[in-house]
């Protein structure tokens, strides 16, 4: 008779093989079906992620701007369908290029609505509803959520940046029928409680240089003052506060873009333009953004149109694609078993042969 391992033996005479098999197999199964929820999971999330970034893209309502050359529908159209649209902001140079709406009761409503009142995380590029709709005020706040792959206000940040800010300054702001040009003034890193920053009500001449005197000490990048010169910067305030020309002065227009800074607690990108009296040319003539800490210079664009905005039918064919091998996969896996336990049982028949000759 063969030798056989007392393990093997002891396995082959334990009266729960067949428990322990069938669990095996339960298993592998539960794994497998595990395996394939959470993948299917994965591309539900990605397919709506995809779907908030498309409903914030500017080309989405790119045909209803006041100057679309395709006379196909009309910014008139779009403020039939919601007369909570009051004008269109584009800074240029960014992918900031959208309508700006105004609802009178709260600043809730457009963070999760999109221009045509639908129902959408990405929400929409708003006026503070303490500001008067035309714009009249001193202090005009526009808020916008900060998204990823330049998104809705997601481009403020990159005000932040010397280099960036230093050769972005002017864009254009649609309101009342007519187009303004608007010149960015300041960059400010402040939180949302900043009461200053987000007081709408400035009626005295007094109360803006107060809030001009502020921005200058709150900004981290001004144009036209150099902020590490103290001397300079501290004798711009004294013109300024005397009444002297400066990048802003209390006959301006003040718009201020708000939207959040999510490497701080509350915190807040704030930029801060001026209106002009004129119209500025757009000097790009097509976007172009950079990855930010990427010194390779990547069109972020190109680069999310090519791999993150696969067609629908795509995701399709690797959800197939996925479930096939997986499938294949099992089915292998049950041949390896079945092969074992063929293997098991000749060898049973071989002992039981071996045992009856002896």
């Amino acid at each position: 008779m063969k030798n056989q391992s007392p393990s093997l033996r002891t396995y082959r005479n334990y009266p729960g093989r067949r428990a322990i098999k069938f669990t095996d197999h339960i298993v592998d199964g539960l794994f497998v079906v595990l395996m394939l929820f959470l993948l299917l999971v994965a591309i539900y999330i990605k397919l709506d992620s995809d779907s908030v970034y498309q409903g914030a893209d500017p080309k989405r309502w790119i045909q209803y701007k006041p100057d679309f050359p395709e006379d196909v529908v009309s910014f008139e159209d779009l403020q039939k369908k919601n007369p909570d649209v009051k004008g269109w902001i584009t800074v240029y140079g960014t992918n900031i290029d959208y309508p700006v709406l105004f609802s009178p009761e709260d600043n809730n409503y457009y963070l999760n609505h999109n221009s045509l009142k639908e129902p959408e995380s990405s929400g929409s590029i708003f006026l503070d509803y303490r500001n008067k709709p035309d714009l009249s005020d001193f202090n005009n706040i526009l808020h916008g959520h900060h998204m990823v792959q330049h998104k809705m206000f997601g481009d403020l940040e990159l005000f932040a940046e010397t280099n960036f800010f230093e050769k972005h300054e002017f864009g254009n702001l649609f309101y009342n029928g007519k187009d303004n040009g608007i010149q960015i003034i300041a960059t400010i890193l402040t939180d949302g409680f900043d009461e200053k920053i987000y007081n709408t009500n400035i009626q005295t001449d007094d109360e803006r240089v107060k809030l001009i005197n502020y921005i200058y000490q709150k900004a981290v990048l001004i144009r036209g003052v150099d902020l590490t010169n103290k001397e300079q910067s501290e004798r711009e305030r004294q013109l300024l506060q005397q009444g002297v020309t400066s990048p802003l002065t209390p006959r301006d227009t003040l718009i201020v873009f708000s939207t959040c800074n999510l490497t701080e607690t509350n915190g807040r990108y704030i930029v801060v333009a001026k209106l002009l009296d004129h119209t500025v040319p757009n000097p790009y003539e097509e976007t172009e953004l950079k990855i930010r800490n990427n010194s390779e210079h990547i069109d972020t664009f190109t680069l999310f149109n090519r791999y993150g905005a696969l067609p629908l039918w795509i995701w399709i064919a690797i959800i197939i694609l996925l479930i096939i091998v997986t499938y294949i996969l099992y089915k292998l896996s049950r041949r390896r078993d079945r092969r074992i336990t063929q293997r098991r049982n000749s060898q049973k028949e071989t002992d039981a042969h071996d045992e009856h000759e002896d």
